[in-house]
């Protein structure tokens, strides 16, 4: 399988925010400015380093 070829892999969080402030110190730059509101819940989106697109959750329950 190519570099960056998988995208949507989906990792469920219960800290949302946590999250993406502990990945943001460490360099992670996350696409549409942030955390994004659905009707199913908060999510944020980012490439890892091989481009690979990865989609960080929080659904409502």
């Amino acid at each position: 399988m190519p570099r960056g070829s998988l995208k949507g892999l989906v990792l469920e969080t219960d800290d949302l925010d946590g999250d993406v402030a502990a990945l943001r110190d460490r360099g992670v730059v996350f696409a549409e400015d942030g955390i994004q509101v659905a009707p199913w819940g908060r999510y944020a989106t980012f490439d890892d380093p091989d481009g690979n697109g990865i989609v960080l959750q929080s659904t409502r329950v």
